[in-house]
């Protein structure tokens, strides 16, 4: 299959695997210079490689399972022509990432995983339908078991005063369990229970 993909699709399906996160053309454009649009689109959509959902006036692109499946079976597919030296020098260096990952007995997704925080923005999506709305920490650390204790609570850190961040206590003590206690984030003094990502 890899053969009947052009090169923008191939750097497109590299450029998904490598953020491991869905993105618009917008993301794609300035990440990489390439986009996903028209037969292109169509294309990895219909071989289902990449899933295109709507949102607002674009679309956002993301790896299939079948995509990852692709992805992985190229790191031991020989040089490509048509794509030039770029492309060529690509190949050379996921061959070596293949061959690594072979001798380490490791999968794609324990390389490119996403960063902390769009982890917890993705959790905190799946789990309030609604923007917005407030999330416990405790329930929110539970959402993402990958990530330790430890980057979940530098991510937040970091997040503090990001536009349509917004991290709070509980205003009812009373109402915290064990979990919200263990699960707070300590910030200057003061305990936080609460997330809540709006809008912008």
């Amino acid at each position: 299959m890899s053969q009947t993909l052009s090169a923008p699709e191939r750097a497109v399906m590299f450029v998904l695997m490598a953020q491991s996160r869905p993105m618009t053309n917008t993301e794609l454009r300035s990440y990489a210079g390439v986009s996903l649009e028209g037969s292109s689109r169509r294309r990895l959509n219909d071989r289902g490689l990449v899933e295109s959902l709507r949102e607002g006036r674009s679309f956002v692109h993301d790896l299939t399972d079948d995509g990852w499946a692709w992805c992985s079976a190229e790191l031991s597919a020989g040089p490509r022509t048509g794509g030039g030296s770029a492309q060529g020098a690509l190949y050379a260096v996921l061959n070596g990432l293949g061959r690594y990952l072979e001798r380490r007995d490791l999968r794609l997704s324990d390389v490119f995983r996403p960063d902390p925080e769009t982890r917890i923005r993705q959790a905190y999506h799946e789990a309030i339908p609604v923007p917005g709305r407030w999330i416990g920490l405790a329930t929110l650390r539970q959402r993402v078991p990958d990530l330790s204790r430890e980057e979940i609570d530098r991510a937040l850190v970091r997040m503090l005063g990001t536009q349509g961040i917004s991290l709070a206590p509980e205003s009812n003590r009373k109402a915290l369990t064990e979990d919200d206690r263990a699960g707070a984030l300590r910030v200057g003094g003061e305990d936080i229970h609460l997330l809540a990502i709006h809008p912008v």
